[in-house]
């Protein structure tokens, strides 16, 4: 949490059996983070994919044409969709880890690393990304308890710690891929921008599996 992309860096050089495998650290964040639910938007409801993503037009088509042909209501499918989505979710996460491998090889594309060594990288990073959005559930909670948050600023702050993840971005970066700092500092937009293409793409993907199981269900 504290050393960003050293993990990375370790593994690469060999020195790894002091540490956990990229994979087992995932596995264990991922494990921490469904039993303990913090700040996050990986469990959508089927009103928030119907009506706020950028695919939601298609989305609503297929939504619509099979309430037309069944006896259900939307309410209906939302509440059996809600279930399928909680069980998936946990399962779907690493969705996003081969996506970003590919933005960070764009990154480092000169410094010829396996794309194995970046799928380590992303593992990485979403292992903290798990254990941080759950420090700040437990951080903001506390603080709720303490000083209740009143308008205008309780609606700003979950958004605020949620964007502070991304000053570990450019130290990760530089450690983990081997490049400069001011080059980490550039690339930073474009790793967001790799994380959000791989966020919007492991949202649509938990939708079809999970509207398809609603559907034949």
């Amino acid at each position: 949490m504290l050393r960003p992309g050293l993990l990375s860096l370790e593994y690469r050089e060999g020195r790894r059996r002091r540490y956990l495998s990229p994979i087992s650290l995932f596995l264990l964040g991922n494990l921490l983070f469904f039993l303990a639910p913090p700040l996050s938007d990986f469990q959508l409801s089927l009103t928030e994919q119907y009506q706020l993503q950028p695919y939601s037009a298609w989305i609503a088509q297929w939504v619509d044409a099979y309430l037309a042909v069944s006896a259900r209501t939307f309410e209906d499918v939302a509440d059996a969709y809600r279930l399928r989505v909680v069980e998936l979710a946990k399962l779907m996460v690493i969705v996003h880890v081969p996506l970003l491998a590919a933005g960070t090889m764009l990154i480092a594309v000169d410094k010829r690393l396996f794309f194995a060594d970046h799928v380590v990288v992303g593992l990485h990073y979403f292992a903290f990304l798990m254990i941080y959005l759950i420090l700040v559930s437990v951080v903001l909670g506390l603080l709720y308890l303490a000083i209740p948050f009143q308008w205008p600023i309780g609606p700003y702050v979950a958004p605020v710690a949620i964007l502070v993840q991304f000053l570990y971005v450019p130290a990760m970066l530089r450690k983990a891929l081997g490049v400069s700092w001011l080059r980490a500092l550039v690339s930073t937009p474009l790793f967001i921008f790799a994380l959000l293409i791989a966020h919007f793409t492991y949202r649509l993907v938990q939708f079809v599996v999970a509207f398809a199981l609603v559907g034949a269900a």
